[in-house]
């Protein structure tokens, strides 16, 4: 079970995904120009909380804080250019852009800097339609310190096993909460506990719980999920709970054979 219980490092892979971001990032300057002042990674590959199934890679695609355009512009007219532009496919999500390359999904995040001396940054989140003030390095650092990165990998292959819309940051913020008060998984070795610990606050807590941004305590991230789907996602916590440790394991034993 070492893709629980240590990051996991895929040279071959990663150097797949690179190759892969070289062939888009000069379509992403081509659309932005000289208003892009970098791009980054961030997400799950730089929190350490990857796992099969999900982005291959997030890019943070920085842009200019003068640059004159609402965030939602920004967001548009990017997934606009590469719908356009070679990437037929390309998906809008929850604050990202999907694009597939070379067999890799990639999520793009264009946002303006709020300022020009912080990392803070104005990101749009398609699902509510409004934009917020945050600083995406801070989530990396946050979750990545966290002493909580087994669980919340693990919980996000429950997470694709249910089926069910939870976004990623949101699950982070929830294990890291659940777990509050509870040693590390390298001291307390002691894993079936701790994800029952997340099953139970998962099942009962999360529904009413406020979890906000480490970065802007004004954002309401727990706000980027309506009622019926909090309850989608307690029902599924409730169901793996009744059905046990074994149960719950199963299902992401490897089929023998």
């Amino acid at each position: 079970m070492k893709v629980f219980t240590q990051k996991r490092t895929e040279e071959a892979g990663f150097r797949s995904v690179k190759d892969a971001l070289k062939t888009l990032l000069p379509d992403v300057k081509q659309w932005g120009g000289e208003a892009i002042e970098y791009s980054r990674v961030i997400g799950s590959f730089a929190k350490g909380t990857n796992v099969p199934g999900g982005a291959d890679s997030d890019l943070l695609i920085s842009l200019a804080h003068d640059y004159n355009y609402a965030p939602v512009t920004i967001y548009r007219g990017l997934f606009e250019y590469l719908r356009r532009n070679g990437y037929p496919s390309t998906r809008a999500n929850h604050i990202s852009i999907r694009v597939t390359v070379q067999g890799h999904e990639i999520d793009l995040i264009p946002a303006r800097r709020a300022d020009s001396r912080s990392e803070n940054h104005r990101v749009f989140n398609r699902k509510t339609g409004e934009w917020a003030v945050t600083n995406l390095q801070t989530h990396t650092q946050y979750v990545a310190l966290s002493g909580r990165l087994s669980e919340i990998r693990l919980m996000k292959l429950w997470r694709s096993s249910k089926d069910i819309f939870f976004p990623s940051f949101l699950l982070e913020l929830a294990v890291i909460e659940a777990l509050k008060g509870q040693k590390p998984l390298a001291q307390s070795k002691d894993l079936e506990t701790h994800i029952r610990e997340v099953l139970v606050y998962l099942a009962t807590d999360f529904q009413s719980s406020s979890l906000t941004d480490p970065a802007n305590p004004a954002n309401i991230v727990s706000d980027d999920m309506l009622k019926i789907e909090r309850t989608l996602v307690a029902n599924a916590a409730q169901k793996s709970l009744a059905g046990g440790w074994k149960s719950f394991m199963s299902t992401f034993a490897a089929p023998s054979g």
